[in-house]
């Protein structure tokens, strides 16, 4: 417990520090675990099964703690990269970070569909007005879902994009000038942590709010690390990050709108607020063409 004369904000961090984060991350990994014994496969060997057996608000509610951990995030990236520190812990939110990537991923696709579907039926008046409960399977790529929804229950779009922005902007943080959760990034067999972020839905790398979502965790997560850099200079392109990153330079100098602002997104998904501005220079450095001899 904090001391009589820390403030409430002070003592909020010691309760999260020492509750791991109020037990959230063990409480997520509990219902994967039991949904990989009902399912008798690891959750992240069929993510779409996974998605089906899981409890229908798991993607809302994932999302929620998800944010949660992002408010702690303000007060410090250290708070939630210690709270999470011990060994079992680290595992957990591996797992957890995981197979949230790995959902959205493969939701995302049908997800799309049934939201497409449910707007060019609403919009010719089919239904009076009212979607319908089941869409054609044609539309959907499989067996009827609820429209917009995907397979978890009928999670929409938006709501797997909220959970993935929510995770991404964690990872980010979680990875921040820390070697050891950078490593913790590619434990495991391939697709690794690491090789997911590289691996999201096309928006992330094609529209300019997403973009402002994940470029910044990319820089968080492989600068100073080798191995991150080299997958992303082999998965995805280091010209992209660094075109990125002297974008948002030039617009501090010139104080016109960063990506983030442009988008529309809260302050807290500014690259400004998720990496030092101090060590810009030293980004662009190290993602450049020489940046391995760094």
């Amino acid at each position: 417990a904090g001391g009589e004369g820390e403030s409430p904000a002070g003592s909020l961090i010691t309760a999260l520090r020492e509750t791991a984060l109020a037990g959230l991350p063990s409480l997520l990994t509990s219902v994967l675990l039991q949904t990989e014994s009902t399912l008798r496969i690891p959750v992240l060997h069929d993510p779409s099964a996974a998605a089906a057996a899981l409890p229908s608000n798991f993607v809302p509610v994932a999302a929620a703690v998800l944010r949660l951990f992002n408010a702690t995030a303000r007060f410090g990236p250290e708070i939630a990269q210690e709270a999470l520190s011990s060994p079992d812990l680290r595992v957990e939110t591996h797992h957890l970070l995981s197979f949230v990537l790995a959902l959205c991923a493969a939701e995302w696709d049908t997800a799309v569909a049934a939201g497409t579907y449910a707007a060019r039926h609403r919009k010719s008046g089919g239904g009076g007005g009212r979607t319908p409960t089941v869409i054609p399977t044609a539309a959907m790529g499989g067996g009827g879902k609820r429209p917009g929804g995907s397979d978890n229950a009928g999670a929409t779009t938006e709501e797997l994009s909220e959970l993935l922005d929510q995770t991404v902007l964690f990872i980010g943080s979680f990875a921040l000038l820390c070697p050891a959760n950078q490593d913790m990034l590619c434990w495991g067999r391939a697709p690794t942590l690491m090789q997911r972020l590289p691996d999201l839905p096309f928006e992330y790398y094609s529209s300019p709010d997403k973009i402002a979502v994940l470029f910044p965790t990319l820089v968080s997560v492989a600068f100073g690390h080798g191995t991150n850099r080299r997958l992303i200079a082999n998965e995805l392109s280091l010209e992209m990050v660094l075109d990125f990153v002297g974008k948002e330079r030039r617009a501090r100098v010139s104080g016109a709108a960063t990506a983030a602002a442009a988008a529309g997104l809260p302050p807290q998904f500014g690259f400004a607020a998720r990496f030092p501005p101090a060590l810009w220079a030293d980004v662009e450095a190290y993602f450049g063409p020489d940046g391995d001899q760094c």
